[in-house]
């Protein structure tokens, strides 16, 4: 077997830990201009969500203003009409109709109303949409 000098080993370590810097370092560059790419597509996502989140928001105002009245008990306070409107015109995203609203009074077990909640969650639930 053939013995390396020294300086040999020296020059072949010296070349591995360069290309091992230089991958790494590659690395980090990709991932550098990864991030720099996302974050602009990030930025543009939140003014678009921004802009649909203010034509929602004004469709709710307009909706809720020409809604016609719901059947209400009078228990409930318009403030509370007034949210669940504000909440329903949200997640519904455009025109709705609320026809009643009433308090659900249950004097049952929390096991029971567990269980109830289970079974509706498990529903596939359909939004009409009334334009």
């Amino acid at each position: 077997m053939e013995e390396i000098s020294i300086a040999n080993q020296m020059i072949w370590g010296l070349k591995i830990a360069f290309i091992g810097m230089t991958v790494v370092f590659s690395a980090l560059v990709l991932v550098s201009l990864s991030i720099s790419i996302f974050r602009i597509d990030f930025h543009s996502l939140c003014k678009r969500k921004k802009v649909e989140q203010d034509k929602v928001e004004n469709k709710a105002e307009d909706t809720v203003a020409t809604s016609p009245v719901p059947v209400v008990e009078d228990s409930i306070s318009p403030e509370v009409i007034a949210a669940i409107s504000a909440a329903v015109a949200v997640v519904l995203d455009g025109a709705y109709r609320i026809k009643k609203v009433h308090y659900h009074k249950s004097h049952s077990s929390a096991w029971k109303n567990q269980g109830i909640i289970n079974i509706m969650d498990s529903h596939n639930i359909e939004v009409r949409r009334h334009h």
